[in-house]
């Protein structure tokens, strides 16, 4: 029994398949006579009903279009934001003032320590960031979800389109793009071998260094141990398995000896570092401040002109689909702007403001390292490491700009009176 015929026959298929299965439907306010005119009455109006569901799913689609188009999403706003009507009747999504700290700190957390979900869960449960009142723990799925989101800076997908919003972005595009290599594509992935997955390479044929874990029964019980060797050791004319595989202990006393190598003895190149390193930090800020205003300029010309397609469309000069493909093309320009804008607003604007206590840091950060948890190891060697290269004994790294100077201690040369010259260092604007 239904109320009326639209409530049971927006579907004609489901109707069709009831009445072949001698299922008799009767309705509250409609009556159909069991003969030819009222069947003929039925199908009219199931017919109708069926039109009314196709119309309105077309006409709310396009009006979802219509708004992601303007830049906002139609749908409710991920965590970390709300809904809010203003007083003329638009719907829009701003800021959660109680949530946004701890999208940030999730963000931040995994790319500072690069965790797996399960970590991170643990992590933010143990620092009080709670998901709701009545389910403290991020649900592992929920939070992955929430980290491979572009919403969160800037951009948000609807049916198999990239648009670019209005909301405010709340994470950098570079902190962003951190949480998508840590991620992965697997979000059960468990790093139970820290040191395994893409931080090494095989010295023999390129290939990542993974890891196994062996069990070995003991009289105290069964001992887990990790070992590490190129993932491709198996393969025709590779040097055997037993040269290339070490021991996780081991392992770490190599990589400790890569973190322990940019200690520097001499007073005076201590010295001239740190003056090196102020004077490229205000060239830094002039550079910065004029390429900052550049993008700005560049960016404003392109939301002018998506505004003008936008208003061209509705007055019919510009068809649907060149609209479509324009509104693409310029919206992706505009994005790759914003993102080079808050590269430069929020990462690259401090770096070298943080630039001498990193100096300062790996002066101590041989003594410093052994005390730190393999995670942390990890975080360090990533930052300061562009490749590391095993061959199972001994680990060859190339360090990252600036540390690759550290690494091997400046000889600084004195002449024309007291300046000093150096032959290795160079500011961090000027290519090598």
């Amino acid at each position: 029994m239904f109320h009326k015929t639209d409530r049971a026959a927006r579907n004609l298929k489901d109707v069709h398949t009831l009445s072949e299965l001698g299922v008799k439907i009767l309705f509250v306010n409609e009556h159909y006579p069991d003969n030819a005119a009222g069947r003929f009455s039925f199908n009219v109006m199931a017919s109708v009903a069926k039109y009314y569901s196709e119309n309105l799913r077309e006409e709310v689609l396009k009006g979802m279009d219509e708004k992601a188009a303007q830049g906002w999403y139609p749908g409710h706003a991920p965590y970390g934001y709300k809904n809010v009507r203003l007083d003329n009747g638009e719907a829009i999504i701003v800021i959660d003032p109680e949530r946004v700290q701890k999208v940030k700190w999730l963000f931040e957390t995994l790319c500072r320590e690069s965790l797996t979900l399960d970590g991170l869960v643990a992590q933010a449960y143990k620092a009080g960031i709670y998901y709701t009142s009545n389910t403290p723990k991020f649900p592992r799925s929920t939070l992955y979800d929430l980290l491979k989101n572009p919403f969160y800076v800037g951009r948000f997908k609807l049916r198999g389109h990239l648009y670019s919003g209005k909301h405010s972005p709340i994470i950098a595009e570079s902190v962003f793009q951190r949480a998508q290599e840590i991620l992965g594509g697997n979000k059960y992935l468990k790093h139970r071998l820290p040191y395994a997955g893409a931080l090494m390479t095989c010295c023999y044929c390129g290939h990542a260094i993974t890891g196994e874990i062996k069990s070995k029964k003991t009289r105290s019980g069964i001992k887990k141990y990790d070992y590490y060797h190129c993932s491709r050791y198996t393969n025709e004319g590779h040097p055997t398995n037993r040269s290339l595989r070490v021991n996780g202990t081991l392992l770490e006393k190599e990589l400790t000896k890569v973190a322990g190598r940019f200690h520097i003895g001499s007073p005076a190149v201590k010295k001239w570092f740190r003056e090196f390193i102020l004077r490229a930090e205000q060239d830094s800020e002039q550079f910065r401040k004029k390429h900052l205003q550049s993008l700005q300029v560049q960016k404003t010309k392109l939301e002018n002109r998506l505004d003008q397609l936008y208003t061209d469309k509705l007055d019919g000069i510009v068809l649907p689909d060149r609209w479509e493909e324009l509104n693409y093309k310029w919206s992706l320009q505009s994005q790759k702007i914003e993102h080079q804008i808050n590269r430069y607003s929020d990462g690259y604007a401090h770096h070298l403001d943080t630039g001498l206590q990193v100096f300062e840091l790996t002066q101590t950060l041989a003594d410093k390292f052994v005390t730190f948890d393999s995670r942390k190891k990890r975080a360090i060697v990533e930052v300061v490491c562009l490749n590391l290269e095993f061959d199972g004994v001994s680990l060859y790294p190339t360090y990252r700009k600036p540390f690759d100077i550290l690494a091997k201690e400046p000889v600084l040369s004195y002449g024309r009176g007291d300046w000093i010259r150096t032959s290795d260092l160079l500011h961090p604007m000027q290519a090598r």
